[in-house]
């Protein structure tokens, strides 16, 4: 999947029907209770934006976990938006 740059980073949301937009955030750490992170993409959880389906998926904030939390993600979902 390609990365979008700024100035590439136009989407046309007209044609994202039936497809899939991943946000993720951050589960909490430092001994807070909270990440904003996570709770604003909790908070997309479901909607549907332009045709498209948001997933939410809080990754941990470990250096091997994330990115295997992120890899399971892409491959299950299959975004055409990562954010």
């Amino acid at each position: 999947m390609p990365y979008l740059t700024a100035p590439d980073a136009a989407v046309d949301f007209g044609t994202m029907a039936g497809m899939s937009i991943l946000i993720t955030g951050f589960e909490p750490f430092g001994g807070e209770a909270i990440n904003p992170s996570w709770e604003v993409a909790r908070s997309l959880q479901g909607q549907v934006i332009g045709g498209a389906t948001v997933h939410a998926r809080c990754l941990p904030t470990t250096f091997a976990g994330a990115p295997a939390a992120l890899a399971s993600a892409l491959a299950v979902f299959r975004p055409r938006c990562v954010i």
